[in-house]
């Protein structure tokens, strides 16, 4: 019978390989699939999460086969080299939970404070800097320091036999669970941020009132939204704006600007009657354009943190328990087991969520479509069918002959009236309608 700790050691090897395959797809869509998409700044993010989650995946996937043989791991087939190795990477795996601060910091940026792809361009080896700088300098500070060893599912920072005085808590704590727990707080903050002026900005555009606002916000928005028109680079299923010179976007909004603060009564005197509600009006579009955009985005924020939160959330609590020497429920441990090497599932259907809903609502519409155009044609079809199934109705033409002609040999003078039964369809340049006499010459 399996024991509880052998169930343990088991998933990762599923739950590992299964988050590798995942994180690898995700990059490659973005990288050889996406033309659209891997030239965004956004996108760049997302490939350098999932390289880090393939590769701290990777490493959670062998679980205690790198472990030494001599060890009390089940299914252990290592040595110290092997072991060595897979804690680097599985210490690297910090560098996963930074790009998603990162991704999170993005979305604060370009929706609350309108950065466009040129501010991310200045400032993103930032981005990238901070999450590979801690992950390769942590994953090599805990190999030089030789703290690494087999810990329960997997080798990385664990005490050593050679020296039972070394505590390694503090190692665990200050370059692992404390830049964890750092980047949760971080993604929660941005979340309350973004939501918070999203909420804002749709209460402004349900209102239809731009004078909820102070001036500055309205023709800031205003501004965003007109720029934004027509310029948007799209990011996974999302708009977020491109780039933009500060000079062009005044040009186009001095005259927006000086519209706006038009009175009525200057606009009559200028004869520009109406020019002001005008103004408000496309002012009032943009802005409910604007707040739609940023609500889908704040969305698909929310769902990367989501995601993000899913994952480390059993392993947070266990680390909890065990830092107040409390017990750790094994359903939380096989939770920690599962969840932990799965995170690239959850980036993959946040990754993936607004492309699928952009297809799945074009597949339904085409569909409505087509019914509509088939309910349309049968409707036009059917009154044709009732027409030729009955006879054609029966008119009647009078045609007026008069009898005066000397070829008829009858007097001038006398007239007769003779009524022809003619169909409906019959030609109207028929000579029995067009030329009566020739009728009566045949006839006679």
């Amino acid at each position: 019978m399996v024991s509880a700790q052998e169930v343990l050691e088991i998933i990762p090897k599923f739950t590992g390989g299964l988050s590798f395959v995942f994180s690898l797809s995700t990059a490659s869509y973005i990288i050889f699939f996406s033309e659209d998409a891997k030239r965004g700044f956004y996108n760049r993010l997302v490939v350098g999460m999932c390289f880090a989650d393939m590769l701290s995946s990777l490493a959670c996937f062998f679980s205690t086969w790198p472990m030494p043989t001599d060890s009390d791991a089940i299914f252990a087939a290592g040595n110290e080299t092997t072991c060595r190795v897979q804690g680097f990477f599985t210490q690297y795996g910090i560098a996963s939970q930074l790009y998603v601060a990162s991704i999170g910091a993005f979305y604060l940026l370009a929706i609350k404070y309108g950065w466009k792809e040129r501010h991310f361009t200045k400032w993103g080896p930032l981005f990238h800097l901070i999450p590979v700088g801690f992950g390769l300098g942590s994953s090599i500070t805990v190999t030089a320091l030789d703290i690494i060893g087999p810990a329960n599912l997997w080798c990385w920072i664990a005490p050593q036999e050679d020296r039972p005085e070394l505590d390694v808590n503090p190692y665990r704590m200050a370059l692992f669970y404390a830049p964890l727990w750092a980047a949760m707080v971080f993604v929660g903050v941005n979340l309350i941020f973004v939501f918070l002026y999203v909420h804002r900005v749709t209460k402004v555009a349900e209102g239809h009132v731009t004078k909820w606002m102070p001036e500055e916000t309205a023709k800031v928005i205003s501004q965003a939204a007109e720029v934004n028109n027509g310029k948007d680079e799209i990011y996974c299923g999302q708009d977020i704006s491109t780039d933009s010179s500060s000079r062009e976007d005044t040009e186009i909004h001095q005259p927006l600007e000086d519209s706006a603060r038009t009175s009525p009564s200057e606009d009559a005197e200028n004869g520009e009657v109406g020019l002001s509600s005008i103004v408000r009006n496309k002012q009032e579009e943009q802005i409910k354009m604007y707040a739609r955009r940023r609500r889908q985005i704040a969305y698909q924020c929310l769902r990367f943190a989501l995601a993000f939160y899913i994952t480390w959330t059993p392993l947070s609590c266990v680390r909890i328990l065990q830092l107040f020497e409390r017990p750790v429920p094994h359903g939380l441990l096989v939770m920690s087991a599962v969840m932990t090497p799965l995170q690239g599932l959850p980036n993959l259907l946040a990754f993936l969520y607004p492309m699928m809903r952009k297809k799945w609502r074009r597949r339904n519409r085409a569909q409505k479509d087509n019914q509509k155009n088939g309910k349309e044609a049968m409707e036009e079809s059917t009154p044709k069918a009732k027409a030729t199934s009955q006879p054609p109705p029966i008119c009647y033409k009078k045609i007026r002959g008069i009898h005066g002609s000397s070829a008829w040999g009858i007097s001038m003078g006398h007239q007769h009236t003779h009524d022809f039964q003619l169909s409906s369809d019959s030609d109207e340049q028929n000579d029995i309608y067009t030329r009566p006499e020739l009728y009566f010459m045949r006839k006679k």
